[in-house]
């Protein structure tokens, strides 16, 4: 997945400092989680807390609502061992950590004592990511696995497009809830006629997984541009695709590779606003919907 995934003992986040650093480095807008590893990790990072007078405490407060909101990733980890660090060792060789922080570690290439030991090249993310199906979703893991609501926008993709169809089935399967809906929103411009794209809607149903609900609004952005962007986001953040989310009929085509960079947090709070609006405005007229459920 794009999103780095940190495993930061709560016995290494005790001053206002180290809120700080996790504040200022860690967010789905930066590439970068911190894993609730274990599960109680953020009640845990609260109890160790060391702060020396009411004004730390407001401070932190603000910034833990921030970590939590923005920066905290779940993926389910089995926590087995006698200590922190050995439970995150057993969990790093099942699968990787990005960087495990201890203050009882030794550092190595993955581990670190602090977080003040943290550099730039701890943070460098992949952003070329092969066109295939799997590939293309695999980089949204990170906002798919725990997310209730997707939205993805696409001027391109289409009901008729298998190479479309088959990335958005891969998708789904990083939708781990019991109730996910997905919201598509396509322009309307250079489409088969809508009643072919419905019925295809209808089949693709069939073959969905169970546990979601596709809502699909075709729209018209009256040549403003709008639609010109391709992406998805959750309720914590969201990724441009710069290619979009069409895996090409060609082999060797989807071996090629497109980039992919998480969502400015700016520009996320806006497509949040545009996209969630149940009403048309100048620039973004819905002309067709439909919904898997009724």
């Amino acid at each position: 997945m794009l999103h780095l995934e940190f495993a930061i003992s709560p016995s290494a986040v005790n001053t206002l400092s180290d809120l700080t650093i996790i504040q200022s480095r860690f967010g789905y807008a930066k590439g970068a989680l911190v894993s609730q590893f274990p599960k109680g990790w953020f009640r845990e990072v609260i109890e160790r807390l060391n702060l020396q007078n009411e004004m730390q405490k407001k401070k932190a407060e603000e910034k833990l609502r921030i970590i939590k909101d923005q920066s905290l990733i779940s993926l389910s980890r089995v926590y087995n061992g006698k200590t922190w660090l050995e439970a995150a060792e057993n969990s790093h060789s099942e699968e990787r950590f990005h960087r495990i922080i201890d203050t009882s570690a030794v550092a190595n290439e993955y581990i670190k004592s602090i977080l003040d030991d943290l550099d730039d090249d701890d943070f460098k993310f992949t952003t070329e990511y092969q066109r295939k199906s799997t590939s293309l979703a695999y980089a949204a893991k990170a906002l798919l696995i725990n997310a209730e609501k997707v939205t993805l926008f696409d001027p391109y993709i289409c009901s008729t497009n298998i190479g479309s169809m088959n990335v958005l089935n891969q998708l789904m399967l990083y939708c781990y809830k019991s109730d996910v809906e997905f919201y598509i929103f396509s322009d309307e411009d250079r489409k088969p006629s809508w009643n072919e794209r419905k019925d295809k809607l209808v089949e693709i149903v069939k073959t969905m997984p169970k546990n979601i609900k596709l809502y699909w609004y075709s729209v018209n952005d009256n040549g403003s541009g709008l639609m010109h962007k391709r992406g998805l986001f959750t309720s914590k953040g969201g990724l441009i695709y710069d290619r979009g989310f069409q895996e090409p009929r060609d082999i060797d085509q989807q071996k090629l590779f497109t980039d992919i960079a998480p969502m400015p947090l700016q520009m996320f709070e806006a497509d949040s606003q545009l996209y969630n609006s149940s009403t048309n405005h100048e620039n973004f007229r819905i002309v067709y919907q439909w919904c898997s459920h009724s």
